[in-house]
């Protein structure tokens, strides 16, 4: 029986195998290995002469041929690393892109410039798996965070992530509902509560499900991402109720589609919200819609 290859050996092997569609497979070859050594990274880069065990070298085979099958990297490992903490996430689950890392800093922004006082009060809706106020709970103290999120696949993942990454010391600052909007804080909150209201709400238009990556069509949820007709049906819900609950002079801030920008802009004037403005991401593309409630 011919003995399992070296960790080296497997990376470059993998690397060629997942290169033929994917432009960071040797990137994701390296994660693997991480997910099932369980050893810091300079461990497995000092020693890449380490002979993998039978067991190791079965798991990472399985790996490889489920990341060739189209699962999402994240799913396969477990982790979506997220500003800088390191989420859970798994099948059903919205898997945090690097994009909406750029929403949270401009939430981040308007709260150091004192739009949300000493402390402030924000509302994370459409929630997914708490990347973005489990964020604003670890990078704006002493914030607090009321997420609200619709499928119980992606609640359950999110109260895991708090669990594990506020302890007990933070845990009273996130509270998750679940329901559909802003349904749940009827009874729970005050009306006009928050400083911010922050939404990477679903934005692509339902026509184009079929043209979206494998990848993504098959392991993630329709839920998350399909926005009606022309996918800013749920953005224009968001900004409806929002005055109701966000104070005069508060944030709404959203991640939305590069095509979307002069209808979100007419949406946020129609609803009652000055300012608008939308803000390009790292790659130049228009990606959030930021605006400020004028009303009561």
């Amino acid at each position: 029986m011919t003995a399992p290859p070296t960790v080296g050996a497997w990376l470059a092997d993998a690397a060629r195998r997942l290169r033929a569609d994917n432009p960071d497979a040797a990137r994701d070859a390296r994660l693997l290995v991480l997910s099932v050594l369980a050893l810091p990274p300079a461990a497995i880069l000092a020693n890449p002469h380490r002979r993998l065990s039978a067991e190791e070298f079965e798991r990472l085979e399985e790996l490889v041929a489920e990341r060739l099958r189209g699962t999402p990297l994240q799913h396969l490992t477990g982790k979506a690393p997220f500003r800088n903490l390191e989420l859970s996430v798994g099948p059903g689950v919205f898997v945090p892109r690097p994009e909406t890392e750029g929403l949270v800093e401009h939430v981040l922004a308007f709260i150091r410039k004192g739009g949300a006082g000493e402390s402030p009060r924000l509302l994370d809706v459409c929630a997914g798996s708490g990347a973005i106020g489990l964020a604003l709970v670890d990078e704006a103290p002493p914030s607090e965070v009321t997420a609200i999120e619709r499928s119980e696949t992606a609640a359950a993942c999110a109260r895991a992530n708090a669990r594990r990454l506020l302890g007990l010391e933070r845990a009273h600052r996130w509270t998750l509902l679940g329901g559909d909007l802003y349904e749940p804080l009827s009874g729970r909150r005050m009306p006009n509560e928050f400083d911010v209201i922050v939404a990477n709400p679903p934005y692509i238009p339902d026509g184009l499900w079929g043209t979206l990556p494998r990848e993504v069509r098959v392991h993630e949820s329709p839920l998350a991402l399909l926005g009606g007709p022309d996918g800013t049906e749920v953005i224009a819900r968001i900004v409806k109720g929002a005055p109701g609950w966000l104070k005069r002079g508060g944030l709404l801030a959203m991640e939305i589609d590069e095509s979307h920008a002069a209808r979100v802009i007419a949406i946020l004037e129609d609803g009652g919200f000055e300012n608008a403005r939308v803000a390009n991401d790292l790659a130049g593309r228009p990606r959030y819609a930021l605006a400020v409630n004028r009303r009561r």
